[in-house]
């Protein structure tokens, strides 16, 4: 018995589906793609930021300390806070030698109010840096005097416009009304008066000059 087969071409093939009749299948278009990543990426970025400072929260401030102490030395303290953190001090030990004795108890307290308890009336300022906290010694504002007026000497040489010593010239203090007479070399000197003394300089066919004059040695010139 002889088989025949005869080759078929360009028979298009259809692929099976569980399809049911008219329903189509939803197309997804890229713009509904991406849109759709971009969502899934931001909640991402959100939870990661959820648990960072959450963990944040946990290492920080929120540390909890349990400290017992009846005028101890600050470094004491200071030392076991390290001991049950992983902060540390740092300060110069001169300055700590200022210290004045503590006296805390605290039981699982969160580590800024431990802080705040332990520098009280204390003469220092502290600043946390990451993981290191420092300690500075605070800075006392300066008080001046009631009266701020400083004792002087006072001491120039008058001379006019071409040089020429100026004699017998009155260099007279505006507020007490002393003073002195220039020498026949045109030089003066007034001890002992205020920093802030005012003089005046007059001298027979010259203009009178009012000023403040300063420590030290002065040439004043005087015109016609």
């Amino acid at each position: 018995m002889q088989l025949n087969f005869t080759a078929v071409r360009n028979v298009p093939v259809f692929p099976v589906t569980n399809r049911q009749p008219g329903k189509t299948k939803p197309v997804i278009s890229e713009e509904n793609t991406a849109k759709l990543a971009n969502r899934k990426v931001k909640w991402l970025i959100l939870a990661l930021c959820t648990v960072f400072f959450s963990l944040l929260a946990h290492t920080g401030y929120s540390q909890k300390l349990t400290l017992s102490f009846k005028n101890a030395p600050l470094a004491t303290v200071l030392h076991k806070i390290e001991k049950q953190t992983d902060y540390q001090f740092l300060f110069f030990d001169s300055d700590l030698k200022q210290a004045k004795a503590v006296t805390i108890e605290v039981n699982n307290t969160d580590l800024k109010k431990v802080l705040q308890q332990c520098f009280e009336g204390q003469p220092y300022t502290y600043k946390i840096v990451d993981k290191t906290i420092v300690i500075k010694l605070s800075k006392a504002p300066t008080k001046l005097p009631a009266n701020t007026d400083s004792t002087i000497s006072i001491k120039g040489r008058l001379i006019n416009g071409s040089g020429e010593p100026i004699t017998g010239a009155s260099i007279q203090l505006l507020k007490t009304k002393a003073g002195t007479v220039s020498d026949d070399l045109g030089n003066f000197k007034i001890p002992s008066v205020s920093d802030k003394a005012v003089v005046i300089i007059n001298a027979l066919g010259y203009a009178p000059v009012t000023m403040q004059l300063f420590s030290g040695h002065f040439h004043v010139t005087l015109i016609r």
